[in-house]
């Protein structure tokens, strides 16, 4: 069975086709493919994030791209990434 990617809950929902929400941590992410990258802590397996985890150590317990002021960035350093899609 899936679990989240954050918190490793199996408590998850399949939301909006590509989405997948988590009853645990509130998180609201996608799988995505990553066509450009200028950081070591996001790579292949990291997610795009819709809503972020509600608990923070889950929050920081992996890197993750998210929006930031029009532009997707990684979580832990801000730099850009550019997301290739699902």
């Amino acid at each position: 069975m899936e679990k989240c990617y954050f918190c490793g809950s199996e408590e998850i929902i399949p939301h909006n086709e590509h989405y997948v929400f988590c009853k645990n941590c509130t998180a609201i992410y996608t799988q995505c493919a990553v066509a450009e990258k200028n950081c070591e802590h996001i790579t292949k397996d990291s997610v795009s994030v819709e809503r972020p985890p509600w608990f923070k150590k889950d929050r920081d317990s992996k890197a993750y791209i998210e929006s930031f002021m029009g532009k997707t960035v990684c979580s832990v350093c801000g730099k850009e990434v550019i997301e290739g899609g699902w």
